[in-house]
């Protein structure tokens, strides 16, 4: 008889209590266990790095109380500190995680304090590596890459998809995808939100908690939801360079009012077109309306599901 013994070592809960570890959320915030606090002797207003292995992209580093790191504060009223931060989330998650079917909602690393290593002026940086319960998110081989001599001649692949593509990409994968298709194809204007979760942590909104169903159970409350996003995005996005807030004025004929449309077929499903304008106010599309077409066009790629759900009903 052999056995497979199941037990606390082998099978440990997501962060099990006196861990060092980080775990970061895909909504931004990064999150430093009370055992790896204390062991670093970290307090609040102490900072913190991450950095990345360019040459091996699932090598992860941190350094602390460093000059230009993230200011750490208190976590609720426990003795964990925390900071906030999507795009390290994202990166962290790009790198070491499989999220071709999305990310998850967080993960964590254990910091290995035994081989610090140094770094030039005396700095230390210590590895991270991911939980043991987290191996089976963990990549198994680097995804393949866009082909150098692939191209679209005779093949249709909507925004939508390329967007996602890029999304997902590693940095090759990227590089491929702006040389053949134009860097304005994938980069979002500065400042505006990619995602949800990216717009709930700007307006700060509990991504789940906030919206009007935080559990859906059909396709009514899903749109119900989408329309709040929306709502959300389109007051976000529609600000103006003081923070005031564009409204579209009706009684102005000659003001560009945007919006995004949208179209349905048999291969490619729902999917963004274009951005359309109008001046008069006796022709109206859709009521999130935005000041300029690059804010339209936003809209339609990267919060293109939402539009979707919100047509279920």
């Amino acid at each position: 008889m052999k056995l497979k013994t199941f037990n606390a070592e082998t099978c440990p809960p997501a962060t099990r209590s006196g861990q060092k570890t980080i775990r970061f959320a895909v909504a931004g915030q990064i999150t430093l266990s009370k055992a790896i606090v204390k062991e670093l002797g970290l307090k609040i207003g102490d900072t913190i790095s991450f950095h990345q292995d360019e040459e091996e992209e699932m090598n992860w580093f941190i350094s602390v109380k460093t000059d230009d790191g993230f200011k750490l504060r208190q976590y609720k009223d426990a003795d964990s500190l925390l900071c906030n931060n999507s795009a390290i989330s994202k990166n962290i998650m790009d790198a070491c995680f499989d999220v071709t079917d999305g990310y998850p909602s967080s993960v964590a690393f254990k910091v290995l304090l035994d081989n610090p290593e140094k770094l030039g002026g005396g700095q230390s940086i210590t590895r991270l590596s991911p939980l043991r319960n987290e191996w089976r998110r963990r990549k198994r081989k680097k995804r393949t890459t866009i082909n150098s001599k692939l191209t679209m001649e005779n093949k249709t692949i909507s925004i939508e998809a390329l967007v996602k593509l890029y999304t997902i990409g590693d940095k090759n994968t990227k590089a491929e995808l702006v040389k053949q298709f134009g860097k304005e194809t994938f980069i979002s204007p500065v400042g505006m939100p990619t995602t949800w979760e990216e717009l709930a942590e700007a307006v700060s909104m509990h991504p789940i908690n906030s919206l009007p169903f935080a559990n859906p159970k059909d396709n009514r409350e899903i749109s119900v939801n989408a329309d709040f996003v929306l709502d959300v995005l389109s007051e976000y996005i529609n600000k103006d360079e003081t923070g005031k807030i564009w409204k579209p004025n009706r009684k102005n004929s000659k003001e560009d009012k945007w919006f995004p449309v949208f179209q349905g077929n048999p291969g490619d499903g729902f999917s963004f077109n274009d951005s359309h304008y109008y001046h008069s106010a006796s022709i109206v599309g859709s009521r999130h309306e935005y000041r300029d077409k690059a804010r339209s066009d936003h809209a339609g790629k990267y919060f293109l599901k939402y539009y979707e759900q919100r047509s279920t009903i």
